[in-house]
C-alpha cells in the first residue's frame, strides 16, 4: 500500500503506470491518484512528486547495453551527430 497523507492506495501494476506515461506530471500524478476532484489534493500531490523526483530521477539509470556499438557507429559515420540536454534535464 502507498500512503499519502490520509489516504492509503494499493500500488499499481507497471503495465498500468506505463499507460499514464507521456502527457506530462501532472496528468502522471492525476491518473496515479485515481482523477480525484480535490484540487489541492493533486496539486500537493504534484509538488510531491516534483521535488521527489527532483532528487532521485537518476537512482536507477543506466546506460544501454548496445552504448560501445552505438557510438562507435556514430563515430564511423560522417554525417553522425549526438546531441546533448540542457543540463537542467539532468542535474538536480
Amino acid at each position: 500500500m502507498l500512503c499519502s497523507g490520509t489516504s492509503a492506495r494499493a500500488e499499481l501494476p507497471s503495465e498500468v503506470i506505463a499507460t499514464y506515461v507521456g502527457d506530462g506530471a501532472p496528468m502522471l500524478v492525476r491518473r496515479a491518484l485515481g482523477d480525484p476532484e480535490d484540487e489541492k489534493f493533486v496539486q500537493e500531490a504534484l509538488n510531491y512528486f516534483l521535488a521527489y523526483y527532483r532528487e532521485h530521477k537518476l537512482d536507477n539509470t543506466r546506460l544501454y547495453d548496445a552504448r560501445p556499438r552505438a557510438l562507435a557507429s556514430i563515430r564511423q559515420s560522417r554525417n553522425g551527430q549526438l546531441r546533448k540536454w540542457p543540463c537542467s534535464r539532468t542535474n538536480p
